[in-house]
């Protein structure tokens, strides 16, 4: 990977960045979404890092660097885009109330899909870019700047409960599923037969 690919990899990001601050920008009503405000107040300062960032990238970054630096870059990218996602959902005016339908889509991906932790993330992986030796490219300021937001996004109650994110089983076969979600004991007899459950049992000799 070179120089240049890393360039049009920020780009890609930032380019995904402005499409949800523009997408956020368009809903009438977000009131009862204020984990997104939040998101969207943070999201300027990850494309303008990236942007700094894509500056510095210069020729003399070796392939070895570039492919550390392309990880790193993925991640940002696979989260912007999880992130996009989750907001063109939200975003359409329906019946359904917009946080059912970001609730169900937080559900849909699975647990730590929440837009503060997806954001979180982000920044995360943002920072890790800013201070690789051959980026080099935020300030102290800048870095002080991503470690807060990262504290404050931390410090955030879940958008979603995490229970309500959990998995979901799927059974495409034939036959029972027998699933224990929660704690306990669970007793299955799916053919003939009796079935006898025992807690515990005590045996005397006569």
């Amino acid at each position: 990977m070179s120089g240049a690919e890393v360039i049009g990899l920020i780009s890609g990001i930032t380019a995904i960045i402005e499409t949800i601050t523009k997408v956020y920008s368009s809903l009438k009503d977000a009131n009862n979404l204020p984990a997104f405000r939040e998101v969207l107040e943070r999201l300027p300062l990850v494309r303008d890092t990236l942007r700094t960032a894509g500056e510095h990238v210069g020729g003399n970054a070796d392939e070895h660097s570039c492919q550390s630096i392309k990880k790193i870059l993925e991640k940002c990218r696979d989260k912007a885009e999880r992130l996009e996602t989750i907001l063109k959902e939200v975003a359409p005016s329906e019946d359904t109330p917009r946080f059912e339908r970001y609730r169900m889509a937080v559900r849909r991906l699975g647990k730590g899909n929440q837009v503060e932790v997806l954001t979180k993330e982000m920044m995360e992986a943002v920072r890790l870019l800013v201070e690789n030796h051959v980026v080099k490219a935020a300030t102290e300021a800048q870095v002080a700047q991503l470690l807060k937001a990262i504290e404050d996004l931390s410090a955030m109650e879940p958008s979603v409960p995490d229970e309500d994110s959990s998995v979901t089983y799927n059974h495409y076969g034939q036959g029972g599923q027998n699933i224990l979600a929660g704690s306990g004991s669970q007793y299955n007899n799916t053919g003939e037969g009796k079935q006898y459950n025992a807690q515990t049992m005590h045996f005397a000799r006569d």
